[in-house]
């Protein structure tokens, strides 16, 4: 419920972030002010609860049909940068030495902002109730896992040849900034539509996604019954409208906040807020995820024959992961509070302490809510018996 809680609404902010930092590359005056940012994600996360709310097969349709526009403009990345280099032009960013490759505190702080991204890749599993051929799991963590990988590589192999390494401080602008570099202005625009239309749908799927989280857990009865009735398309009508308000409720708290408290510039203090927010849930999915893993060796100790009847990896694939996820969620959590990647707001001798604060205060009115939420669910349930 946790994960639930607190990964939905940064989670879906973040993807409408994206949205707005887009439409801000076109003109900087677009969506300048923090509220008018605010009514944005409002407006997009009522879109997106809409979008979820049809049948999920025509959800998914559509997250098919943006998905590959997406990696149209990820192919066409990799075109541009290899155009870029043909033509004559020299790599904005000298890869031919170890030194111009070594980790250094320099970009300590974007170890945790890809932990970050990669951590979504547990959530399409959220869907694995739904799916009875059991091959469908393996091919969709090689295949998806390879996909984004190879995305990943293209994606930052053409940033750092056409734009050099402050393409990574630059925002997900700089890959049209590539493309237009590259291919002009009009191919773009089309490019900016497409990642336009995939973020929105992405907000959508996270809406739908997240759902089903309360919905199993209504199902459970560690939520209130309410949360797992589903409507005529089959869909979790009351845990997305639920789930809406909370994100709704975020996003009003953000972007409007500063504009009633005097804390400084409404400007900075929206980022600030955000982004303590963003590397927070980071936090929480580090810790959340850490647990798929301590649970699969958890579940091996106690069952080992029903557990190798049905297991589909083979006994080292499972054992890496279970000795190496667990390490690696621990030095996110690491870096994630070492390094703050807004100094000039938040220097990095505070930001640990404020980040660890928010993540140990959401991980306790997570648990709150959750005993309040059994006890509301144990209730209906004795309501229901009388």
């Amino acid at each position: 419920m946790s994960e639930s809680l607190s990964g939905s609404p940064v989670s879906w902010g973040w993807s409408v972030v994206q949205e707005f930092t887009l439409l801000q590359g076109l003109n900087r005056n677009w969506l300048a002010e923090p509220r008018v940012q605010g009514v944005f994600i409002v407006f997009i996360l009522i879109l997106s609860a809409i979008l979820s709310l049809q049948h999920f097969r025509v959800v998914q349709i559509i997250v098919n049909m943006t998905t590959v526009l997406m990696l149209c403009v990820i192919a066409l990345l990799g075109v541009a940068a290899l155009i870029w280099l043909a033509t004559g032009h020299h790599a904005a960013t000298s890869i031919t030495r170890a030194s111009d490759l070594a980790i250094q505190p320099g970009n300590y702080v974007l170890f945790s902002t890809v932990i970050l991204a990669f951590l979504g890749a547990n959530v399409s599993m959220t869907l694995g109730s739904e799916i009875t051929d059991f091959k469908v799991v393996s091919r969709h963590l090689f295949r998806g896992g390879l996909l984004v990988l190879v995305s990943y590589l293209i994606v930052t192999f053409a940033l750092l040849v056409v734009q050099g390494p402050q393409a990574a401080s630059s925002g997900p602008f700089s890959i049209i900034r590539t493309i237009d570099q590259v291919f002009g202005k009009f191919t773009g625009g089309i490019a900016v539509t497409c990642v336009i239309a995939f973020f929105i749908i992405l907000t959508a799927l996270f809406n739908s996604i997240f759902a089903r989280l309360l919905l199993v857990a209504a199902l459970d009865r560690r939520l209130p019954i309410s949360l797992g009735k589903l409507d005529e398309n089959r869909v979790p009508l009351n845990a997305i409208i639920f789930q809406t308000t909370v994100a709704v409720l975020f996003a009003a708290i953000v972007f409007l906040l500063p504009y009633l408290i005097s804390l400084g510039n409404p400007v900075n203090l929206s980022n600030e807020l955000f982004t303590v927010s963003l590397y927070a849930h980071s936090m929480v999915w580090a810790i959340s995820s850490s647990f798929l893993f301590i649970n699969l060796l958890a579940l091996y100790l106690r069952d080992r024959r029903g557990f190798h009847e049905r297991r589909i990896f083979p006994m080292p694939v499972l054992w890496a992961c279970i000795i190496v996820a667990p390490l690696a969620c621990v030095l996110a959590i690491i870096v994630t509070l070492s390094f703050s990647p807004i100094p000039q707001q938040i220097p990095s001798n505070i930001w640990g302490g404020i980040v660890g604060g928010l993540t140990v205060g959401w991980l306790v009115l997570a648990g709150i809510a959750s005993m309040v939420a059994n006890s509301e669910a144990g209730w209906e349930d004795l309501s229901a018996d009388v």
